[in-house]
């Protein structure tokens, strides 16, 4: 197979790692698999690191004839069997190349996120876009998949795929660098969140959360990694808490792998969620996990075997499942070994590369199938 992959974003977060193992395992198994993406992203450059040279390309929202043209350009020349577009913009972009070919490749798109097609809408075009503009749907979750068929879309279009993790890739990664580097005490519960900061992660919760973790292990420390817009309304909230000794705002950082390592419980507060890669990350480590119910994460977590879930968008009840994670901490390690054998054994950045292919092939055999009969 021959396939185009097309990212949007300018930033660095789980769905362009996605993407880039994606990539990677086509090409192990002897596909080819190009990319498009912006020009100096985030992407950009870790595709650079890894030895694949991408197509780089301005591209500025959905509508963007200038850049619609050279993509139409480059599935001329190329001539691609799948176009598998990895964000709403792209998805977008490809849309409209395609109106241009009399012979259309595949389009395929991959939905990352829970919330509603409709949230936003640009003139209602998503409801075409979602149903005449792509020919297949590749949710990360059945959360996903449900959200996507309330909204409409038939449920033969969608197929589920989880995302993947290289299990190994933060093992050895362990020290105490991160730890001196914020003056951490010793014996201080060492808690982890990680995402950008935006609403739909539901920092705001975790933030309340730990003022009633704090009076209990006064010395707990809370690094939370990433950035976003909401990062001052959030640090505010934290002097409102007067939290300021417990909770760490680290920025991005390049050195997740050592701090995932020095966590002992991972505590995930959001509210819409397509799965959560950082949830798999942290299993594979076997550090325990602490999530809300939402989106995809009970597909990864179930309550009581592997990790603790919690209802969304409240703060005791996250309060509550971190305070027992660090009151009974062996069968916390305990459920964090059996988190591992499930990561391992279902959300292995091969087994998420073995179904995409296997999305494409139904989809190629399919439309051989048609051209067959029709002929």
């Amino acid at each position: 197979m021959k396939t185009l992959h097309i990212n949007t974003e300018s930033t660095w977060r789980g769905g362009e790692q996605q993407v880039l193992s994606l990539i990677k395992g086509l090409e192990t198994t002897g596909h080819t698999a190009h990319l498009i993406c912006q020009p100096e992203s985030g992407i950009h450059h870790r595709a650079l690191q890894e030895g694949i040279t991408p197509f780089p390309m301005r591209m500025r929202g959905e509508i963007d004839p200038a850049a619609t043209m050279k993509i139409l350009q480059t599935i001329r020349r190329e001539k691609y069997d799948i176009i598998h577009s990895h964000t709403p913009h792209a998805q977008a972009l490809v849309m409209w190349a395609s109106c241009l070919l009399a012979r259309k490749p595949l389009r395929v798109f991959t939905r990352r996120v829970e919330f509603s097609i409709f949230r936003h809408s640009f003139f209602g075009m998503n409801r075409f876009k979602y149903t005449k503009g792509v020919d297949h749907i590749i949710a990360i979750s059945q959360g996903v998949r449900k959200r996507l068929i309330k909204d409409g879309i038939p449920p033969d279009k969608i197929s589920v795929v989880h995302s993947g993790v290289n299990v190994d890739q933060y093992r050895g990664l362990s020290d105490d660098s991160v730890l001196r580097e914020f003056s951490v005490p010793a014996a201080a519960p060492i808690l982890g969140s990680i995402g950008y900061l935006e609403e739909n992660k539901g920092q705001r919760y975790l933030i309340q959360a730990m003022e009633q973790v704090a009076k209990e292990y006064p010395e707990s420390r809370l690094f939370i990694l990433g950035s976003g817009r909401l990062e001052s309304e959030l640090q505010s909230m934290v002097k409102d808490h007067n939290l300021e000794g417990n909770i760490i705002f680290t920025g991005r950082r390049d050195d997740v792998g050592a701090f995932l390592n020095s966590f002992d419980v991972l505590a995930v507060s959001s509210v819409e969620e397509g799965l959560n890669s950082t949830i798999l990350d942290a299993l594979a480590l076997e550090i325990p996990v602490v999530a809300t119910d939402a989106g995809g994460i009970p597909e990864i977590i179930v309550h009581g075997e592997n990790g603790r879930l919690v209802p969304r968008a409240d703060h005791e009840a996250l309060a509550s499942g971190i305070l027992w994670m660090l009151r009974h901490p062996e069968q916390a390690k305990a459920m964090a070994k059996k988190g591992c054998r499930h990561v391992r054994e279902e959300f292995s950045d091969a087994a998420m590369v073995a179904k995409n292919c296997l999305v494409y092939q139904k989809l190629i055999a399919a439309k051989e199938g048609g051209r067959t009969s029709r002929e």
